[in-house]
């Protein structure tokens, strides 16, 4: 009988024994759930609407990185800054934060110009741009493709040894046959820019310089030299009047700074040095400072098959100016990075989209004398980035437009490494 009892006594205490360790175990779990729960919640309002309609569409969707080599953190993080709906919410503040800029769209309509360098409206055109800057978005980004992982190893090549501790990234690239116009941007930039900014990396790819120019270059010119990967790329990119190599360089080097500022070798600073501080101020603002043109309409110096890959009609860019891709200063954000500078990465490893058959047809666009005809010629990088820019900022393109304009001076050369290796 006192035996039963004792029996009892142990088996109550076990009870409260173990009622305590679940309700102590019951208390972790759930305070581990509810923040579980609230990071899963924070993911799902980050991916939208836009992931439940369509998980398994990678091209209106997002680019995922989810490995500590990808993503740059912790195993199994996962990067949501790139979604159609985080980006569309940054488009629309940066369209409407700011007061339209001096200028615009021309209203002159193409039925009544002759030339082809005339800028105009086509108001014939069956394709127009939608009034929705998430729309717009959509189908920039639906050109993203499997290259952006293809070629990882080709990025970090052309980023390696590089330090991200700078605020400026200055870069240029260039092969032989433009080295004495690099000679002269390399004195122009010690000369008004470099005295202007702290905190900088100066660097030149090698495209093709013979070994004397590399070591005069290395020796003279107060940068790093750095190769391009060739030999990890497409074999068209070896091509180098096709540029593709340009937008590969911006967008592996944009992680390593907080401005990147490109510069063709025919780019000379004298006027815009005097305006640095609003020039980079803009760029932090609006994400990039580029210049446009009215040398010629995107829809006149356009290959059909760029258009085609963005599906596009030229007709719709008639009324745009070219974008100058030989310069133009980038801000590292998540909307460059992944709605301007993917999709260009993309056309750039897409043959038909910017390294078309014919690299020759650049020197041929049409002048003032000839008449207006759509695709007449091609411009390869800056075609692309022209209509991924107007496309995204539409009729406020004059956003991102520099107030102060480059000068390009072409054919300007000087010997000015003279220190011998």
């Amino acid at each position: 009988m006192a035996l039963s009892k004792s029996k009892g006594v142990v088996f109550v205490v076990l009870i409260v024994f173990t009622g305590s360790l679940i309700t102590l175990q019951s208390g972790c779990l759930s305070r581990w759930w509810s923040q579980v729960g609230n990071e899963q919640a924070q993911f799902v309002q980050s991916r939208g609407q836009g992931e439940r309609k369509g998980r398994n569409d990678v091209r209106t969707n997002t680019v995922q990185h989810t490995t500590a080599k990808e993503a740059g953190s912790a195993p199994g993080v996962m990067q949501t800054d790139d979604t159609i709906e985080n980006l569309a919410v940054i488009l629309t503040k940066k369209l409407s934060d700011f007061p339209s800029e001096k200028g615009g769209l021309t209203t002159k309509q193409c039925k009544t110009v002759t030339y082809a360098s005339q800028i105009c409206v086509d108001t014939t055109c069956p394709a127009t741009f939608s009034s929705s800057p998430e729309t717009r978005l959509k189908q920039i980004l639906s050109t993203r493709n499997e290259s952006l992982h293809s070629f990882k190893s080709a990025m970090a090549e052309v980023t390696r040894g590089v330090p991200a501790s700078n605020k400026y990234v200055l870069v240029n690239a260039v092969s032989a046959n433009h080295y004495n116009e690099m000679q002269t941007m390399v004195k122009n930039v010690h000369t008004h820019l470099l005295p202007r900014l702290t905190n900088f990396t100066f660097i030149i790819f090698d495209l093709g310089l013979t070994p004397l120019q590399r070591n005069l270059t290395e020796t003279n010119c107060g940068c790093t030299v750095l190769d391009f990967p060739f030999d990890k790329l497409p074999a068209f990119f070896s091509i180098l009047n096709c540029y593709t190599w340009k937008p590969m360089i911006i967008r592996s080097l944009i992680e390593k700074t907080e401005f990147l500022v490109w510069m063709d070798t025919s780019v000379r600073w004298n006027r815009v040095a005097k305006s640095l501080d609003s020039l980079f101020r803009r760029c932090k603002e609006r994400g990039l400072q580029l210049w446009f043109n009215t040398g010629g309409s995107v829809a006149i110096r356009t290959d059909h098959e760029t258009f085609r890959f963005y599906d596009d009609q030229s007709c719709q860019y008639d009324a745009y100016g070219e974008v100058q891709a030989g310069f133009g200063v980038y801000h590292n954000e998540p909307f460059v990075r992944y709605a301007v500078l993917d999709p260009w990465v993309s056309c750039a490893f897409t043959r038909r989209c910017m390294c078309l058959q014919d690299p020759a047809r650049k020197l041929r666009c049409p002048g003032n004398k000839l008449p207006r005809r759509p695709g007449a010629c091609h411009r390869f990088d800056q075609s692309s980035l022209g209509i991924i820019l107007i496309k995204l900022y539409g009729k406020r393109v004059n956003l991102i437009t520099m107030n102060t304009p480059i000068e390009i001076r072409r054919g300007d050369t000087a010997k000015w490494f003279t220190k011998l290796p």
